[in-house]
């Protein structure tokens, strides 16, 4: 019988050890956004290196996964890590043809003018791609003839690559308990904090800052989340905003409870924030 447990023991040593990071890619690869949301909430590690230094936003754009570009870039995920040739996951976009993530990634600010190791810019590189797969057999993904026109028609037209760490204004799906009241699914803005370059104290800090300012008062300050309270005298109604610390992530939500005035009052808060992190960094 101890032969037996001590041959179980040693077994159960041998095994690799499953880990969230092990989950996370693994659920990327195989295109289940159930399980990435899972793993992330898990603790998966976003930003963990793979073969060819590559994030696991290169390898969601390699596969054309843009469920899993969705979910890591709103989860904080670098969109100009470069991987050991020097490229973004928008350089791996256009080498495989995928253009509904290339589309993606523009549209929520990637930098179009970084270089890989070649020295080629975005567009260069859909140039090049074009030489290198002409008369190949198709790799499945979009023409590269077809890629290179959408960017030479569409890099003209863009704004320079954001500054500030404002990822994406979207919905939530559902809404989400807080002790302050629920969040507004419909609105909720995500904040990557690893672009300010700033410690989580000096994070929230800059979030207790936003939030008492412009008349905004400080309602609560809690381990993981600020609150703000708005009155308007006018209306005599009150509106509150929650700003949520997730890792290297934020996110700011109205608690829907209230009567507010969406527009207007969450970009006032979102610009506040981003002013105050950059100020806090030193970033002009």
């Amino acid at each position: 019988m101890r032969l037996v447990t001590r041959m179980m023991l040693l077994v159960a040593i041998a095994l690799p050890v499953c880990t969230h990071a092990d989950d996370l890619e693994s659920a990327v690869k195989r295109d289940k956004p159930d399980r990435i949301r899972s793993a992330i909430t898990a603790g998966g590690d976003i930003h963990k290196r793979y073969s060819r230094n590559q994030t696991l936003l290169h390898i969601a754009a390699e596969r054309g996964n843009l469920p899993a570009a969705q979910l890591l870039v709103a989860a904080g995920a670098d969109m100009n890590a470069q991987d050991s040739n020097g490229e973004t996951p928008m350089h791996v976009a256009v080498t495989y043809g995928r253009l509904a993530v290339l589309k993606f990634l523009l549209a929520q600010g990637a930098d179009y003018r970084i270089r890989n190791s070649a020295n080629r810019d975005l567009d260069s590189h859909a140039e090049r791609t074009v030489s290198e797969q002409r008369g190949l057999p198709s790799s499945g993904g979009t023409n590269p003839e077809q890629i290179s026109r959408y960017l030479a028609n569409t890099i003209p037209k863009l704004p320079p690559p954001r500054s500030s760490g404002i990822i994406s204004r979207s919905s939530t799906g559902s809404p989400e308990k807080s002790p302050w009241g629920d969040t507004d699914p419909d609105d909720t803005i995500t904040v990557n904090l690893a672009m300010y370059n700033l410690s989580p104290d000096k994070a929230r800090a800059a979030a207790r800052l936003a939030l008492g300012k412009d008349g905004w008062i400080l309602l609560a300050s809690e381990s993981n989340r600020e609150v703000g309270s708005f009155f308007h005298r006018n209306r005599d109604a009150e509106y509150r905003v929650e700003i949520l610390f997730q890792g290297n992530v934020a996110r700011i939500s109205y608690l829907r409870d209230f009567d507010h005035r969406k527009d207007k009052l969450l970009k006032r808060i979102e610009k506040s924030f981003d002013r105050e992190l950059k100020s806090m960094s030193g970033a002009h």
